[in-house]
């Protein structure tokens, strides 16, 4: 993140991102007025984190024992890292705001009360209500059972025929499946949710890039995001040659 850019800069920088990908799914000013918001929640995570930091009392055994594991050999880096941890939640929270902006800014797709995603009301096509969660490790089984009942009370309180979906933006495994997990609801992945949101077999894909370019990554860091294997592998040569040049530090 640059926070030396200006409101100004930062709407053109994340401009030209979108001119530079496949992204015209959006409807018009969706992806900067998405990245804007994530942008906006990353500086407010930095900002209370730190605030935190100071007011709070830091447990020293806990600091000792992730000095040991980390092998932290400065009082710097090992600030560093408990900030790391302590903001870790904020984060997740501005990441599960950036799916639910990016897919509800889709065309023929919005935000409804009680779920995360929804068909606008019109589209006789397709009928869809999602719930979205960051990783398939977030909810324990209590949290999934109501997830579960919210998603199976909000399509029924639809037309016929509407779906209900429970999307793990990154899965278990890197494999793109779709699971039915009791009537009319069936559990994802992340990349074959983005697919039926915006026709691109690769979108998730392409937005992790964009996400990158947009937050001013070092190429070694953009890289590394592609490297870690936990998305479904791209299926079209764009997709796996973005990521390439991701890696190799030419895309900006």
């Amino acid at each position: 993140m640059n926070h030396r850019l200006t409101r100004g800069d930062l709407i053109s920088h994340y401009r030209r991102v979108q001119d530079s990908l496949p992204l015209d799914w959006l409807r018009d000013g969706e992806w900067e007025g998405a990245m804007l918001r994530f942008h906006d929640a990353l500086a407010e995570c930095k900002a209370r984190t730190s605030t935190r930091m100071k007011a709070n009392v830091v447990d020293p055994f806990n600091a000792a024992a992730i000095a040991a594991v980390h092998g932290h050999q400065e009082p710097a880096t090992l600030v560093s890292n408990l900030i790391g941890d302590a903001i870790a939640k904020c984060v997740s929270n501005a990441l599960g705001r950036l799916h639910q902006d990016l897919l509800t800014g889709a065309n023929g797709w919005q935000s409804e009360t009680g779920v995360d995603v929804a068909t606008v009301p019109w589209r006789n096509d397709l009928r869809v209500v999602a719930e979205l969660k960051n990783k398939f490790n977030t909810m324990n089984a209590a949290n999934r059972r109501a997830v579960l009942a919210e998603l199976d009370a909000a399509r029924r309180a639809r037309p016929k025929g509407t779906k209900a979906y429970l999307v793990h933006i990154v899965p278990k495994h890197p494999v793109r499946s779709t699971t039915k997990v009791q009537p009319g609801i069936v559990a994802c992945d992340g990349a074959t949710f983005y697919h039926l949101v915006s026709g691109r077999v690769d979108a998730l894909h392409e937005v992790l890039v964009g996400v990158s370019m947009c937050l001013s990554l070092p190429s070694r860091v953009s890289g590394y995001l592609f490297e870690l294997g936990s998305l479904p592998p791209a299926e079209t040569s764009f997709a796996r040659e973005v990521e390439r040049m991701s890696m190799d530090g030419n895309v900006s």
